[in-house]
């Protein structure tokens, strides 16, 4: 895969584990040319790892999604948007992720976001603290 391509593919997580591509293009297509979508799946159960890989033709058109649709909810679980990372003799990877443990319970996802900004601040969004969180760079 070339360098262009790659930084047109978006890693979106913490997907409900019913989300088939289908649902994904309607959701992502109005940004612009979808390459290809992937859910990644189980090899064993084919069950969803609850991630999937939207690749865009163009990367303006991935930013764009990735604005719009960063904590935008779908099938009730907000979707996690950030750029997909691969490395050469690893496969995919992320940039970097920091580890968070004994987080008040009073701060929520969108709390972390709003500290550490990426794109876009989405209000209303709700989950269930749990004391803990994982943050991508």
């Amino acid at each position: 895969m070339n360098t262009k391509s790659e930084k047109a593919i978006l890693y979106v997580g913490a997907l409900h584990d019913h989300v088939t591509e289908s649902m994904l293009f309607k959701r992502f297509r109005p940004a612009g040319p979808i390459r290809f979508i992937q859910i990644c799946r189980d090899n064993k159960t084919v069950s969803s790892l609850i991630h999937a890989y939207v690749n865009f033709k163009y990367r303006a058109d991935a930013e764009r999604a990735m604005v719009k649709l960063n904590y935008e909810c779908l099938m009730g679980q907000p979707m996690r948007i950030m750029w997909a990372q691969r490395h050469l003799t690893r496969g995919s990877t992320c940039v970097g992720n920091l580890f968070i443990e004994n987080v008040d319970k009073s701060i929520d996802s969108m709390g972390l976001f709003e500290l550490f900004p990426i794109s876009k601040k989405d209000e209303g969004y709700e989950e269930e603290p749990k004391g803990y969180s994982f943050l991508h760079f």
